[in-house]
């Protein structure tokens, strides 16, 4: 992952490591031979910039800007295949049953992942 580098008085070294969930800031301190690693507390609108912003070697805007509309353009395509189930599962009465048993165990197994955060 990512990070930036940097020397600080003393000789202390400090970097950002990008992290998916959560930035960490890792010290360290020469003079007292410590290493300290430092976890930012989770925000919900930093999370989902970081995943919208593109990471890496800087390649200039618009590649940049390429990268958050195809982004965009996943996210849409992702709640067309929602809607487009759902409305098929109305359509199609037979599969309704198992249809709402999947969707109850989808619903679930997001519950489980997001408490495992």
């Amino acid at each position: 992952m990512a990070g930036r580098s940097r020397p600080f008085r003393d000789g202390q070294l400090t970097s950002a490591r990008q992290d998916p969930v959560t930035r960490r800031r890792i010290s360290y301190f020469p003079a007292e031979s410590k290493l300290a690693i430092e976890k930012s507390v989770f925000h919900t609108s930093h999370f989902l910039r970081r995943m919208h912003v593109r990471r890496g070697y800087q390649v200039g805007p618009r590649l940049e800007n390429a990268w958050a509309f195809s982004v965009d353009l996943v996210v849409i395509a992702m709640v067309f295949w929602v809607a487009s189930g759902l409305w098929m599962w109305w359509e199609l009465r037979v599969t309704r049953g198992w249809g709402t048993l999947c969707a109850a165990a989808g619903v679930a197994l997001f519950g489980f992942f997001l408490m495992m955060i």
